[in-house]
C-alpha cells in the first residue's frame, strides 16, 4: 500500500518537472525556431532532445519493471 503511494508521488513529481520545463520554454519563447539560425542552435537542441529521450526511457523502464 505504501509502495503504491510512493510510486504515484514519484510519477506526480516527474510530471510536475516536465510541465515546469515546458511552461518555462514557452514563456521564454524558445519553442519558436528561426530557420536562419537553426544551425547555430543545433548543439543546444540536440542536448535538450537527448535529455527528453533519457527522461522518457527512464519513465518507461520504471513503469514496466516496478
Amino acid at each position: 500500500m505504501i509502495a503504491k503511494h510512493i510510486y504515484i508521488t514519484l510519477l506526480f513529481l516527474r510530471s510536475f518537472m516536465w510541465r515546469f520545463f515546458v511552461i518555462t520554454r514557452y514563456a521564454r519563447r524558445k519553442h519558436l525556431v528561426d530557420v536562419t539560425e537553426i544551425f547555430n542552435q543545433l548543439n543546444e537542441e540536440k542536448t535538450q532532445r537527448f535529455f527528453k529521450l533519457g527522461h522518457l526511457v527512464i519513465l518507461i523502464l520504471i513503469t514496466l519493471f516496478w
